[in-house]
């Protein structure tokens, strides 16, 4: 079977071609990726509870509600910036320290995950015990990511598909007016 296209087809489809190559640059630079998704609160209540046990979960609600009463209650106002170490978590590496660690009473480190959320762990845990918390948080990251990537493709695809068509149903559309023309005269 031989297709044939006339030359305003021709020119559709090189339209079309070259159109695709920004689409694709833009979806491929604002491709969704688990950095870019925000932390939700089911994220952590998701954690089977092993993991739960392991996060400062409920002190920290409590300090950033009230820090004055929480730290009452601990007999020393901690400074929120000061008083909890930050970490930063990649999946590949270990915890890596970015700030000098103080401790407090209630939590040992703090762990920034990819997506800047701030993971709380209790004083005394391993950074193995911590690693395969974060790693379990992070899986949410990458799930989240992945189900955003496939309605993210299928925007993309849209945002070529619709322009094409219309395209090619304005020119026919064009080519149809045209001919009426012709064989009127």
């Amino acid at each position: 079977m031989k297709i044939s296209l006339n030359g305003w087809q021709r020119l559709w489809v090189f339209v079309c071609s070259v159109y695709l190559i920004p689409v694709l640059a833009v979806s491929s630079w604002s491709f969704p990726n688990p950095s870019q998704i925000s932390h939700e609160a089911v994220f952590e209540e998701q954690l089977t509870p092993e993991s739960r046990s392991k996060l400062a979960v409920a002190e920290v609600r409590e300090l950033r509600k009230d820090p004055h009463s929480a730290a009452a209650k601990n007999g020393s106002p901690p400074k929120w910036s000061e008083s909890i170490p930050i970490h930063t978590w990649n999946e590949s590496a270990p915890i890596q320290t970015t700030e000098e660690v103080v401790s407090t009473n209630q939590i040992g480190l703090e762990v920034k995950m990819p997506n800047g959320h701030f993971l709380l762990f209790k004083k005394g845990l391993k950074d193995d015990e911590m690693q395969s918390v974060a790693r379990e948080y992070f899986g949410f990251l990458e799930r989240r990511a992945n189900k955003e990537r496939l309605v993210y493709i299928l925007q993309a695809f849209f945002w070529w598909a619709v322009p094409s068509i219309s395209l090619y149903v304005f020119g026919w559309t064009i080519g149809w007016v045209r001919r009426g023309f012709k064989e009127s005269a």
